[in-house]
């Protein structure tokens, strides 16, 4: 009876010890992430033209920065929340096809149409932990999740000249937009992150259907749909971690 009543003894005193280390593990993170990166166009209508030329984008046509706070939540020592409130810049160029010949180039109309939207940016994802938590240790994460965005001013430019939009038109800018996310961070122990994501939009980002980028004479034709990814890089601190020393 007694070696029954020492060995229920022993397995409370190793769960709560468990539960005690969970709880530890399991403390909020919050501090705040500065990104930059690439921003440009996808899923664009492959019959949109430019001077008479078939538009094109670059991967590298334009750039996306920004800042936010983030909030996260270990629910066990492998898997937890998260969610991020802030702001972002992205955009996107297009131009015309390259590889013509100089007498087709020479088209006053043969110049790039950007365009750029700051927006209001807040996400939540889902955060996983591969290697585990552990108190001390730097860690490993994996976020997977959305992203949504609220727009707050957008301009297009022709080359390197600004559009002026009507009163009609700016009521028709940059749209809501929601992206999907993925990224890979590490957390170092001092509270140091380290991340690299990838947002791709799901949504027409600049409403381009509605003729916005016909205005100022840009010579671009049949885009009606204009998709913005970004893969960015991001360096950010846990607060939370100052409280832990």
């Amino acid at each position: 009876m007694k070696g029954i009543k020492k060995t229920l003894m022993a397995g409370l005193l190793a769960f709560a010890g468990v539960e005690g280390a969970r709880a530890e593990v399991s403390s909020w993170g919050y501090g705040i992430h500065v990104s930059g990166g690439t921003s440009s166009a996808i899923g664009y209508d492959n019959d949109a033209k430019i001077g008479g030329k078939k538009a094109e984008g670059s991967f590298f046509s334009d750039m996306a920065y920004g800042a936010n706070f983030y909030g996260e939540c270990p629910i066990t020592g492998y898997v937890g929340i998260g969610g991020e409130l802030g702001w972002i810049r992205q955009g996107a160029s297009l131009e015309p096809e390259s590889g013509k010949e100089a007498s087709e180039t020479s088209n006053s109309t043969d110049s790039s149409v950007s365009m750029a939207s700051h927006n209001i940016a807040a996400g939540l994802n889902l955060c996983i932990y591969p290697l585990g938590r552990e108190e001390g240790e730097g860690i490993l994460k994996v976020k997977l999740g959305a992203v949504a965005y609220v727009p707050l001013h957008t301009t297009y430019k022709k080359g390197s000249t600004d559009l002026t939009l009507t009163s009609e038109q700016k009521t028709k800018e940059a749209s809501f937009d929601v992206a999907a996310l993925g990224s890979v961070g590490y957390e170092f122990p001092m509270g140091l992150v380290v991340e690299a994501g990838y947002r791709y939009g799901i949504m027409n980002k600049f409403k381009a259907d509605q003729q916005i980028l016909t205005a100022g004479n840009t010579g671009i034709e049949g885009l009606k749909e204009v998709h913005i990814h970004n893969a960015m890089l991001s360096l950010g601190y846990n607060f939370a971690s100052l409280l832990s020393e």
